[in-house]
């Protein structure tokens, strides 16, 4: 697996950092120093002075896993789309003038964070019609950590998922999206860890002390934070129209890289 890992960042350059979960619902990323995976474990776990400011951190994390554990059953076995953001495309394989991997946000989602930031939306305020927007996925993803809802709170917390080839699910979803983004290889998902929040908000604030420490890993590994690019509002996202398609990508494309 270690060897697969520089061509699988090659393929995705700019996923160093953030969040992955696989189909065992275990949490981790890849290292930008060494390009190796890191399972999360929780050092805090064995930290006596967080401990003590967060006497009920054991009884958090038991829950998050237990949701981790219950959101991966539900994505690969039924039809639940609404944890799904996006998708992201192989670098240079979208077309598009950045050198990374390209997020692909779903029109659902573009919809909310407009709704989210219209003066004057309100709950009766039908959805958009916009297109689905392409962003390189250093602006995407920093994009959805950074947005709130109209009440303040964060709507999103994108972590990747790899399905483990082009069209490897088998269902008609990838088969969609392979037609819509015009190329086949969308195995890199984008989910969102808050997808429970717009089911149970009661739960959910009960696990704020735990995203925010998983947002402050996230910080502290440079993934995003201060001194980056501001994130997108939805109203000057690039349209995928608007984008500057690059040069097209000449021979045959390398072959997809499995990592688990």
């Amino acid at each position: 697996m270690t060897r697969t890992v520089p061509r699988f960042l090659q393929r995705y350059k700019g996923v160093e950092g953030y969040y992955f979960i696989n189909r065992n619902a275990d949490l981790g990323y890849i290292r930008a120093a060494d390009a190796k995976p890191v399972k999360e474990n929780f050092p805090q776990l064995h930290d006596r002075k967080f401990m003590r400011a967060h006497p009920d951190f054991v009884y958090q994390l038991e829950t998050f896993l237990r949701d981790l554990q219950e959101m991966s059953y539900i994505y690969l076995n039924t039809a639940e789309t609404g944890m799904e953001l996006g998708y992201v495309l192989p670098t240079n394989g979208s077309g598009y003038e950045w050198s990374s991997s390209t997020l692909v946000t779903h029109q659902h989602v573009v919809d909310a964070m407009r709704k989210d930031d219209a003066e004057d939306a309100s709950p009766t305020t039908p959805a958009l019609n916009s297109a689905s927007v392409r962003h390189s996925v250093y602006r995407g993803l920093n994009g959805l950590h950074g947005h709130r809802g109209r009440e303040g709170q964060y709507r999103y917390f994108p972590v990747l998922f790899f399905q483990g080839g082009p069209h490897a699910d088998g269902t008609a979803t990838a088969k969609t999206l392979a037609q819509v983004s015009g190329f086949h290889d969308t195995s890199l998902r984008v989910l969102n860890l808050l997808w429970r929040r717009q089911k149970d908000a009661g739960h959910m604030a009960g696990l704020d002390a735990m995203f925010d420490l998983l947002r402050g890993n996230v910080k502290a590994r440079s993934a995003v934070g201060a001194g980056q690019p501001r994130r997108p509002r939805p109203s000057s996202m690039d349209r995928v129209l608007a984008a500057r398609p690059a040069a097209a990508p000449r021979g045959p494309r390398p072959p997809s890289t499995q990592i688990q």
